[in-house]
């Protein structure tokens, strides 16, 4: 597991371009994440085109369900197809592939349990029980007869 490099990823031209990747990515190199094979889809199109690494992870960034990218780790001119998933499971996955899966780490990303769910805040207390009424008065006294 390596984190990406914080530069040096080729462009479509075969020059050397510099990225800037933000924190939160783990790479599973070899790891081959799809539909029945560890990867659950991310919800809407698949990107359509060629990424570099650093454009397929800003792909991901930009979907609010997805949690990994499965990008082909060997290719010359460092373009490939970018393959959005909203959760993986890695030992599901088809392992030493030519292909790496990157997953998003921390609060939104499926690499990294969730906390627990905190618990439920306690019911309010019942309200207090008012007093049984007063009977009422007795009534007066006869008068003598």
């Amino acid at each position: 597991r390596r984190q990406p490099p914080s530069s040096g990823v080729s462009s479509s031209s075969g020059a050397r371009e510099e990225v800037s990747f933000s924190e939160g990515w783990l790479q599973h190199g070899g790891a081959n994440c799809y539909a029945d094979h560890g990867g659950v889809p991310d919800v809407g199109a698949a990107p359509s085109g060629s990424f570099s690494l650093g454009n397929c992870l800003a792909e991901c960034k930009r979907r609010p369900s997805c949690k990994a990218v499965v990008i082909a780790n060997s290719v010359p001119d460092g373009q490939t197809p970018c393959f959005t998933l909203q959760q993986i499971e890695l030992s599901e996955c088809v392992q030493n592939s030519p292909y790496d899966t990157w997953a998003l780490q921390g609060p939104s990303g499926s690499a990294e349990p969730a906390p627990p769910p905190s618990a439920p805040p306690p019911a309010p207390p019942p309200p207090p029980v008012a007093p049984p009424p007063a009977p009422p008065p007795a009534p007066p006294p006869a008068p003598p007869v």
